[in-house]
């Protein structure tokens, strides 16, 4: 079997991998992602083929109620646990996601994640950042009203002076037993 025979083997969104490079292999990701926004799917779509559950494709238990987010790093696509992540800023229309020291970026704009995540235990502190605060190892006062936060991995993150009011009674609340 000749290299043009084992290619055409191949499903279409190999094929376009190998022949075009990450970007149209980007291009169907957001195809198949625009027809499935609640899974992350894969599928041959020339074949007919039902889509593909990811988790379901590499034998994991994937919780239904907690988001994935994917994030790219080195033309790589990763499928990234939101429970891991330290913090994530806008970079324009994108998101860089950071986790345990290294960066992916994400095609999503921070409202949009901010949504999603929300439940999870992130807050925006700044226009441009979401904490994690599962990840979170310490909280500084800084002044005028600023609060830093300091992840597990060191990373400092500066909030924004017209969230201070917010964040201190997200911040007292948090050790101040309620009365009722």
């Amino acid at each position: 079997m000749g290299a043009w025979e084992r290619l055409s083997a191949k499903p279409k969104h190999v094929r376009s991998l190998i022949l075009n490079g990450g970007a149209a292999a980007r291009a169907e990701l957001q195809w198949l992602r625009d027809r499935r926004p609640e899974q992350d799917v894969i599928a041959d779509s020339s074949s007919g083929a039902p889509s593909v559950d990811l988790t379901d494709a590499v034998g994991g238990y994937r919780d239904p109620l907690t988001p994935q987010i994917i994030g790219e790093k080195c033309s790589r696509i990763y499928f990234l646990d939101p429970r891991n992540v330290e913090y994530l800023a806008s970079a324009g229309n994108y998101v860089t996601t950071h986790m345990a020291g290294e960066q992916f970026l994400t095609r999503a704009t921070l409202k949009s994640m901010s949504d999603m995540l929300l439940p999870l235990g992130f807050i925006q502190i700044a226009r441009t950042l979401l904490v994690n605060l599962r990840q979170v190892a310490h909280v500084e006062r800084c002044d005028r009203g600023q609060y830093c936060f300091v992840t597990r991995f060191g990373e400092r993150l500066i909030s924004a002076r017209e969230r201070s009011a917010s964040l201190r009674e997200l911040l007292l609340g948090a050790t101040t037993p309620h009365s009722r």
